[in-house]
């Protein structure tokens, strides 16, 4: 559990990142960092949750190249693997006042973000999951749309790690903490 602490305004001509920052309830979640179906395999089949390692990039993101093998644990999908298929993606997403998209609030243009492709990357409720380098779990991104390109293909969107990090400090440095959550609605990518 977490309280609401802070946000990149959305309707700023500033902010090309959709994330928020929240203050975790102390004893609600795991204090240890882990990440959910991200560990070693289990007896029952299962994957257990990874413990974070040491960032090789002192904690300020990977940045991420064309076919990148990636890695995403989602609220709604799970554990989901794809490809970076995109470095420089403008998309523009809608968003809604309600859960039933009836009253619009805001359209917004988010440019030079990561494209991910795979079979079922990531669905509705999945906003705010961590993308990581498969290979090494190094952060690459922060999934917060989806949608379909002009080819048809069904693309997950991902804010660059190292953009979101660099905007979440500005906000930290107004003093507010830093932990990350997100949610879009609809989305469409250009």
């Amino acid at each position: 559990m977490a309280s609401l602490a802070g946000w990149l305004p959305l309707n700023s001509k500033q902010t090309n990142a959709d994330a928020a920052i929240a203050q975790v309830t102390s004893r609600a979640v795991d204090p240890g960092g882990r990440i959910l179906e991200m560990g070693v395999k289990q007896a029952d089949g299962t994957l257990a949750a990874a413990a974070p390692g040491i960032s090789s990039t002192g904690g300020k993101g990977e940045n991420a190249g064309l076919d990148l093998k990636v890695a995403k644990s989602g609220r709604t999908t799970g554990l989901t693997c794809g490809g970076i298929s995109a470095l420089d993606l403008d998309v523009t997403v809608d968003y809604y006042l309600d859960c039933a998209e009836t009253r619009p609030y805001l359209t917004k243009t988010f440019t030079h973000q990561l494209g991910v492709s795979g079979n079922q990357f990531s669905d509705a409720g999945d906003s705010g999951a961590l993308v990581v380098d498969a290979a090494n779990g190094e952060p690459v991104g922060l999934y917060f749309a989806g949608g379909t390109d002009i080819s048809g293909v069904s693309q997950g969107v991902a804010n660059p790690a190292p953009d979101v990090l660099n905007e979440l400090s500005a906000q930290a440095a107004r003093g507010r903490p830093t932990h990350l959550w997100a949610r879009p609605t609809t989305r469409s990518v250009a």
